[in-house]
């Protein structure tokens, strides 16, 4: 009984303090007691209900022992309250957090080249795999660059290049950046092209002008072939 009376008085003051124990080399440090009399103490102490020891597997691929103590014998630990998981992605107003067929039109949208190509980004980074909804709220400002005749290539290189270094958390959030901030002007409308007119040879004096057929120059026509022009 003084084995277990001074385990008693070990428990009590170990409960207080941790609670629970992943080995017996605290009780060691902390009493002068040899590891075998500490031993055979919570032995005693188990079989009385103070304490409980369950084999788990430690770090390493080691296998443990994790020792529980209670200052009443045969109490259990408080149950904990579960965890309830709080969502921290706050939604807009009216938006549905359900799959893609609760947006009207979205299969069609998927379909398009602008989709298509932002769906494709990942082959040229993994960082830059993009949700349904991302490729829907981006795929409007896509089909912009498309429309200025900017080429699907030009626009998935810019998209991807020089992105910032280690995890990207919101990808969506650069793309949206660069394609808004990035939009290139519209070509300018080119102006109709000009004919250039021929070089002829002369009949009368074989030099050169320009004419769209043979003949003569000016200077070799009779005047009032010139007095028509």
């Amino acid at each position: 009984m003084g084995r277990l009376i001074t385990g008693r008085r070990t428990v009590s003051q170990f409960a207080r303090r941790y609670g629970i124990l992943q080995s017996q080399a605290p009780l060691t440090d902390e009493f002068p007691d040899s590891p075998d009399r500490l031993a055979k103490a919570l032995n005693e102490l188990e079989a009385a209900g103070y304490l409980s020891r369950v084999k788990h597997r430690a770090p390493g691929q080691r296998i443990g022992t994790r020792t529980t103590y209670y200052e009443c014998p045969g109490a259990k630990p408080e149950p904990r309250a579960p965890l309830r998981r709080v969502s921290l992605v706050k939604r807009e107003p009216g938006r549905a957090a359900g799959h893609a067929g609760a947006l009207p039109g979205l299969g069609e949208l998927l379909r398009q080249p602008a989709a298509q190509l932002l769906a494709g980004l990942r082959t040229l980074d993994p960082r830059l795999t993009l949700s349904v909804r991302d490729i829907a709220d981006l795929a409007p400002a896509v089909a912009q660059w498309l429309d200025r005749d900017v080429p699907g290539p030009q626009v998935a290189r810019t998209l991807a290049s020089a992105l910032p270094a280690g995890t990207l958390y919101r990808p969506s959030r650069i793309l949206a950046y660069r394609l808004e901030n990035w939009l290139p002007p519209e070509l300018p409308k080119q102006a109709a092209a000009v004919g250039v007119v021929p070089l002829q040879e002369c009949e009368g004096c074989a030099r050169p002008f320009r004419s769209a057929v043979p003949g003569h120059c000016r200077d070799c026509r009779p005047p009032s072939a010139v007095t028509e022009e």
